[in-house]
């Protein structure tokens, strides 16, 4: 009765169920790019390494290089620029490892030098971890530090 209404019989109201449904899961296209490897210790007494890169990033699989071996000698740097591109959802972790192997040609000690691993997961509730990277291997013979980066868009 504190406003004057021209009609006092259409006061009414009309019940509905409305059901919130929750959001969908985020989802992202997370990309990793392999920038370079800086190589400390190559594994080979006598003469400069030859070594590869093993790739595997959320199941996905590559090498560097392609085929074949690079060389490498202490305080190498090779460029590498390898990406891996994923669709992954809130909840759903990014996966990295890389293994480096240095190739024996026949001389002694007569077998690949494993020159370590790089091992890590990252979580969606740090947006897969977006960001530069320079990690740096175990060390069983050789070693080196890779360099990568972790970028990501949101999908609709």
């Amino acid at each position: 009765n504190q406003i004057a209404e021209s009609n006092e019989n259409n006061n009414s109201i009309t019940l509905r169920n409305i059901v919130v449904q929750p959001p969908p899961p985020r989802r992202a296209r997370v990309t990793v790019t392999f920038t370079s490897v800086t190589v400390h210790n190559d594994a080979d007494p006598f003469a400069d390494g030859e070594m590869w890169l093993d790739f595997n990033v959320g199941g996905q699989t590559g090498r560097f290089p392609t085929s074949g071996t690079v060389s490498v000698g202490e305080g190498s740097v090779r460029s590498i620029n390898r990406s891996f591109t994923l669709t992954l959802q809130e909840g759903q972790r990014l996966t990295l490892l890389v293994n480096g192997t240095e190739e024996d040609l026949g001389a002694w000690p007569d077998e690949n030098d494993r020159m370590g691993r790089v091992e890590r997961e990252f979580f969606s509730s740090a947006n897969w971890g977006a960001g530069q990277y320079s990690i740096r291997s175990t060390c069983p013979d050789g070693c080196y530090t890779i360099a990568f980066t972790i970028s990501t868009v949101d999908l609709p």
